[in-house]
């Protein structure tokens, strides 16, 4: 059924739209708790420390060039810490399996179609 319903409005969403659902199903406040409690120190950033320990909470191992990978690509700026609105655009943007659990961990976004399959009606639309 949620197949069906989606190739009714032209198939899945293009990647602009993309970033536009996201945005308007979790609301800053959400991203804003994600993020604080990745932030243990609580310092208003994320360090490289910070985002290999919460992938270890999640079952990923991020070591070496693999955590300097992830990290860097969250780190726009290259200061050496994330912000917020770093941690945000990565959100929206990443492919990577840290991002995939990070988000079904927590909660947002990252379904899969045969997931929404099994979530029933009414929940394509909140």
């Amino acid at each position: 059924a949620a197949l069906k319903y989606l190739n009714s409005y032209g198939g899945r969403f293009p990647q602009d739209e993309r970033l536009k659902a996201f945005r308007a199903q979790h609301t800053k406040g959400d991203i804003m708790d994600i993020f604080n409690v990745i932030d243990m120190d609580q310092s208003g950033f994320l360090d490289k420390q910070e985002v290999a320990d919460m992938a270890v909470r999640l079952g990923i191992t991020l070591e070496g060039s693999e955590l300097d990978e992830v990290f860097d690509h969250m780190d726009k700026d290259k200061n050496g810490r994330i912000e917020i609105h770093e941690f945000i655009a990565w959100l929206e943007s990443a492919e990577t399996d840290f991002r995939e659990k990070l988000c079904m961990e927590f909660g947002l976004g990252g379904k899969k179609v045969e997931d929404l399959k099994e979530m029933g009606s009414g929940s394509l639309l909140g």
